[in-house]
């Protein structure tokens, strides 16, 4: 009788050993691909950077060109804009 009881007992643990040992290869499954999820996003997050910055020059580029182009500097310019905006 106590045998059995030991061997139940026993059987008991083992399966709930296997049922901990699958919750941990699904945790750690899931841990994954939130790990590449969370990679691809920071990719995402410096190519975007990386475009905005390219970006940022293009335009200072571009308001440069303008005033070189038309001969005026940047308070000249800004005053134009501040004029037409009361108009």
């Amino acid at each position: 009788m106590k045998r059995r009881k030991r061997k139940e007992s026993l059987s008991a643990f083992k399966n709930r050993r296997a049922e901990i040992a699958e919750e941990e290869k699904r945790f750690y499954k899931e841990k994954e691909g939130i790990q590449e999820e969370l990679l691809q996003i920071e990719k995402e997050q410096l190519r975007l950077e990386h475009q905005k910055e390219k970006l940022e020059d293009q335009s200072a580029q571009s308001a440069s060109q303008l005033f070189e182009d038309y001969g005026i500097g940047v308070s000249q310019a800004k005053q134009h804009f501040d004029e037409k905006s009361f108009r």
